[in-house]
């Protein structure tokens, strides 16, 4: 030994080895240290860490959205009723309906039919439905809210009526006069 107790090594192979020797001694102190403290190193209060099992149960599904018939049947999950709370009510808008006509007697119709033409042979000029489905579809569009229905989407909206079915499965469809008519005052179909 050297002065302070230091090694002096004449060469490298004497350093390495010593070095060798001084990391197998402190693996082992480690280890020894471990056993004795249960940390590991089979002693008697090891124990697995095992998670827990997952559950085999699904949770429970979200309750369904249920909305007051009728009265938010059409309003609700179109989003026509949070549009019409922050003052959009379609005024201004006009609106055509391609159908059966629209029965102008229907308390939500008062005063909506801004504009009516009929393309059946022989149908009338006056508003009218020949089987009901036009009426339906001017309500849920643009009706107005009267005993418990709370009106259609876009209420303030004008409706612009082509009658194109003279009985239910007899639709003229392919008659452009109504489309070319309706476009060309104005209307959205």
């Amino acid at each position: 030994p050297a002065r302070g107790g230091a090694f002096i090594y004449k060469d490298t192979e004497d350093f390495t080895m010593n070095r060798s020797l001084l990391a197998v001694a402190i693996a082992s102190a480690l280890a020894l240290s471990l056993t004795a403290c249960s940390g590991g190193g089979g002693g008697a209060n090891v124990r697995p860490n095992n998670p827990p099992s997952p559950s085999t149960t699904a949770p429970p599904p979200a309750p369904p959205v249920t909305y007051s018939y009728p009265e938010y049947n059409q309003l609700v999950p179109t989003g026509a009723l949070a549009a019409q709370q922050a003052g959009f009510t379609g005024a201004g808008v006009k609106i055509g309906i391609l159908d059966s006509g629209v029965d102008p007697s229907l308390a939500d119709m008062q005063g909506r039919i801004a504009g009516f033409q009929s393309y059946i042979t022989g149908g009338s000029q006056t508003p009218n439905d020949t089987f009901g489905h036009g009426s339906v579809v001017a309500q849920i569009l643009g009706g107005l809210a009267v005993d418990g229905f709370p009106g259609g989407v876009a209420p303030g909206a004008s409706l612009y009526i082509a009658q194109i079915a003279s009985s239910e499965n007899n639709y003229l469809v392919t008659d452009q006069a109504a489309f070319a008519d309706l476009i060309s005052q104005g209307v959205r179909i």
